[in-house]
């Protein structure tokens, strides 16, 4: 399966977030994790808009259950796992993380973000009265992505070039699923390889590109879930 090692890929390092898992006085053990919408990128980067679906089913406990099908070629795969909610105090704020939960641990069954389990254990500094590490724990360096992707980025920051929002990302992705258009063809326009590569001068071109992609682009809308 071509589209394997696109998933396997390590993510960028500013997306990889840390928390504590176990505290000892001013210690903290911490564990590495991605918000879902960092998934939700690389979903669309490698199966594009249209090539990936997501549905949810409540339990009675408030956990959540994520079935995940994504298209590889013709074929339709589904995976699923549960999702649990967060010590937050907010009820909604719970929930919303019991969904994010289920998202994420369904992909890992794609082995999206499944080298974050791997990693070795780090123990940082950390200050119990704000809750909060006082390090940013390092990661080896199997974790980073391929050089190919730190040295493009490197080279859009010595530039200084400022890129899109994530709000308006999300303005070009409504575009291109509503026309049923692939991301992949979207990207090599641009000659770029993740959303948030797509420079922020561009935002207008890349605006009504999505809303009338070349006829090329289209392609079939892919079947509902059963």
């Amino acid at each position: 399966m071509t589209q394997q090692q696109p998933l396997l890929e390590p993510f960028a390092l500013h997306e990889v977030k840390w928390k504590a898992q176990v505290v000892r006085g001013h210690r903290a053990l911490c564990v590495a994790y991605v918000d879902a919408r960092v998934v939700e990128d690389r979903l669309d980067a490698v199966f594009g808009v249209d090539g990936w679906q997501d549905s949810y089913h409540l339990l009675p406990n408030g956990n959540v259950v994520c079935k995940l099908r994504v298209k590889f070629g013709i074929e339709w795969i589904e995976k699923s796992d549960v999702g649990g909610q967060s010590d937050q105090p907010d009820e909604g704020d719970r929930m919303k993380s019991a969904f994010s939960d289920a998202l994420k641990r369904a992909a890992v069954k794609l082995g999206i973000g499944r080298y974050l389990y791997r990693l070795p254990q780090q123990w940082v500094n950390y200050d119990p009265n704000t809750r909060q590490l006082l390090e940013i724990p390092t990661l080896p360096d199997w974790a980073h992505p391929s050089q190919e992707q730190t040295a493009r980025a490197a080279v859009k920051k010595e530039k200084g070039e400022k890129m899109i929002t994530r709000e308006q990302w999300d303005q070009l992705k409504k575009n291109l699923n509503e026309h049923h258009a692939p991301l992949r063809r979207f990207l090599e326009h641009f000659d770029i390889e993740k959303p948030r590569e797509l420079p922020a001068k561009k935002y207008d071109e890349a605006l009504k590109l999505s809303q009338n992609p070349p006829k090329d682009w289209l392609t079939e809308q892919p079947k509902t879930a059963a």
